[in-house]
């Protein structure tokens, strides 16, 4: 999972290693309840209304995870978003639900 940004490479490859820590432990517990990433995804999908921008980053980063390809355009309406940490966390999720729709 990257986050996207420009940084330094020493700061992407920890940016990576963090990024990669989390992806795990938010599928492993999800795949811990019977049905845990589909009620994720519904919990992140409605938290994304929040107004609290740290609610709306970690939505997108569980988005990314337990996401489906159709959600992208729930990503990317983000992308422009006035926080950096929404952009960024947006552009993330972007780039995993790519990923899983190549996949």
């Amino acid at each position: 999972m990257l986050l996207y940004k420009r940084q330094s490479p020493a700061h992407a490859l920890h940016s990576d290693f963090l990024l990669e820590h989390t992806r795990g432990f938010i599928a492993g517990e999800a795949d811990a309840q019977p049905d845990g990433r589909e009620q994720l995804r519904r919990i992140a999908v409605r938290e994304l209304e929040s107004h609290d921008p740290r609610t709306v980053a970690w939505s997108l980063i569980c988005l990314g995870v337990v996401g489906l390809p159709e959600d992208l355009p729930m990503a990317e309406r983000f992308v422009a978003h006035p926080s950096d940490l929404i952009q960024r966390s947006a552009l993330t999720c972007q780039f995993e639900l790519k990923r899983m729709k190549r996949d």
